[in-house]
C-alpha cells in the first residue's frame, strides 16, 4: 500500500504566519456563489498572502485485502498586492430623484 504524503517544504509553508486561515481553492470555479461569498482583512497590510488548493487529493475504492495509491493535495502560495476600492460615482441630482423610488433607493 503507497502513501504520498506532505514534504518538510510544504509542512514550511503550511506554517508560514503571513499566510491567513483560509481554504481557497480552484476547485470551486464553476460555483458562481462561492466566488463572491467571502471577504477578508489583508492578512499584511497592502500584501495579501494564502494557500489555494489548486490539485484534489486521491481518493477511491478497493477490494478487500487490495492497496491503493493516495496522493496528496497540491497547494500554491499566491501573494496579492491590494488597492483602494473605490466605488463613488457622479451623477445628475434630476436623474436620480426621478428614479421610481428616489435619489436613494
Amino acid at each position: 500500500m503507497a502513501a504520498s504524503y506532505n514534504t518538510l517544504a510544504g509542512l514550511v509553508q503550511f506554517n508560514d504566519q503571513n499566510l491567513a486561515d483560509l481554504e481557497v481553492t480552484d476547485l470551486l470555479d464553476d460555483a458562481p456563489l462561492m466566488q463572491v461569498l467571502h471577504a477578508q482583512v489583508a492578512s499584511n497590510g497592502t500584501e495579501h498572502k494564502y494557500l489555494k488548493q489548486t490539485t484534489a487529493s486521491s481518493s477511491s475504492f478497493r477490494a478487500a485485502l487490495d492497496g491503493i495509491t493516495k496522493t496528496a493535495s497540491a497547494d500554491t502560495l499566491v501573494t496579492d498586492t491590494l488597492a483602494i476600492l473605490d466605488g463613488s460615482f457622479d451623477t445628475d441630482v434630476a436623474l436620480a430623484d426621478a428614479y421610481k423610488v428616489g435619489r436613494l433607493g
